[in-house]
């Protein structure tokens, strides 16, 4: 029978403890390598049990205080995300110095369009590579990218994307108490917004994504038929916020 005393207690929060502290030294992007680092210390903390009989500590305590470390480093990067070093948030600023040219930024659409209130499209983009007036850089990091409803025809996730426009920083509520659209994008651990007006298929995605947007696009030539373009493409949209 597992016999759990006062010292377990005060193990397992400190434990938690630590790991909320350990999110000041590493980002949610080395999340693997600190959960098999925090692994691999308890197994070693789990053969110097004998020299912590004092405490009445067992294997099963020090099991749980590792995973205790854990939970409070990825609790805290959920609470509070913030974007890590190479994260295209730090573009925003560059990218603005020059307003009126486009940049480039080739990543994974994570999301099926839906359609946003100014009726454009609008889905997830988890970003790989920038390319600002010919400077290629890698980046990390969610986007949330608005484009013409004309120019996501066809798309579904996982597919790789190249899309060309505008980054930017989302804006806070005009209006004291109003909907804060930028604090709720940082809680879905997105920093940026991207406005694009051109997109492009570069590698198609898996075969669940591909056979389920071949089955949506049957939806979309049966309203397109009836309704024409675009608002047949603006009815099929439509009905995914609906689901959504």
């Amino acid at each position: 029978m597992l016999r759990i005393n006062n010292n377990s207690f005060y193990v397992w929060i400190i434990a938690y403890i630590i790991g909320l502290l350990l999110t000041g030294f590493f980002s949610l992007s080395q999340g693997l390598f600190f959960t098999i680092t925090a692994l691999i210390l308890t197994l070693i903390s789990s053969f110097l049990l004998p020299k912590w009989r004092k405490l009445k500590l067992n294997l099963v305590t020090c099991f749980i205080a590792g995973l205790m470390v854990i939970s409070g480093f990825y609790y805290l990067h959920w609470r509070t995300p913030i974007p890590d070093n190479l994260d295209i948030s730090h573009q925003i600023n560059s990218s603005s110095q020059n307003f009126n040219s486009s940049i480039t930024v080739t990543g994974i659409i994570l999301n099926t369009p839906r359609l946003n209130q100014n009726n454009n499209a609008r889905f997830v983009f988890q970003t790989q590579k920038i390319d600002n007036n010919g400077q290629v850089e890698k980046v990390t990091g969610k986007v949330y990218v608005t484009a013409p409803l004309l120019q996501v025809t066809g798309l579904y996730p996982s597919q790789i994307l190249t899309i060309q426009g505008r980054l930017y920083a989302p804006l806070p509520p005009l209006n004291p108490g109003g909907f804060d659209f930028g604090g709720y994008l940082k809680r879905e651990g997105i920093f940026a917004g991207f406005s694009a007006n051109s997109v492009e298929i570069t590698k198609e995605g898996n075969w669940w994504g591909r056979n389920l947007a071949n089955f949506r696009q049957r939806i979309i030539q049966t309203h397109v038929r009836f309704l024409k373009v675009p608002y047949g493409n603006l009815a099929v949209l439509k009905q995914n916020d609906k689901r959504n």
